[in-house]
C-alpha cells in the first residue's frame, strides 16, 4: 500500500492561530470515541463471525503496538500524539486486516475495476464469471 507523505513533519506546534490550534486539537482528539468504538465493535465482531465459521483471527497485537511512550526525547505532549497516533492507526490497520480475512472467507470476488489498498485480491475469482 503506498501513503503519500509530503514532507516530514515536526514533532511540535507550529506558529499558528491559537484559535486554529485549538479547533485542530478538539477535532483530531475527539476522534478517539470513533476509534474506540471501532476497536470494541471489531473485537466483538471477529469474536463470533470468526468462531462460527472456523475463520482463523488476527491478532490485534500484531497491529496496535504502543512502544512510543518509552521513546526519551519527547515531551509528554509528543508522547500523548505517538500514544494516539500509533493506537489510531493501528486499530484502523486491524479492522482493515479483519474485513480483508472476512472477505477473503465470505465473498472472494475481485471488484470490476482495482480498488486501491484491495490488492490483496489479486487470487480471487473473476468478477466477469459471476455477472449474468
Amino acid at each position: 500500500m503506498q501513503i503519500l507523505v509530503t514532507k516530514k513533519r515536526r514533532l511540535f506546534l507550529h506558529e499558528h492561530n491559537p484559535f486554529a490550534v485549538l479547533l485542530a486539537a478538539i477535532t483530531i482528539y475527539t476522534m478517539i470515541i470513533p476509534m474506540m468504538i471501532s476497536d470494541v465493535a471489531t473485537s466483538i465482531y471477529q469474536a463470533i463471525y470468526f468462531s462460527v465459521f472456523d475463520i482463523p483471527k488476527i491478532d490485534r497485537r500484531e497491529y496496535v503496538v504502543m512502544d512510543r511512550w518509552d521513546l526519551k526525547k519527547l515531551n509528554l505532549i509528543q508522547k500523548l500524539n505517538c500514544v494516539y497516533c500509533e493506537y489510531g492507526n493501528g486499530v484502523t490497520a486491524w479492522a482493515k486486516a479483519v474485513a480483508s480475512q472476512t472477505e477473503i472467507h465470505s465473498c472472494a470476488i475481485k471488484h470490476r475495476h482495482l480498488v486501491r489498498g484491495q490488492q490483496e485480491g489479486e487470487d480471487y475469482y473473476k468478477y466477469s464469471d459471476f455477472k449474468a
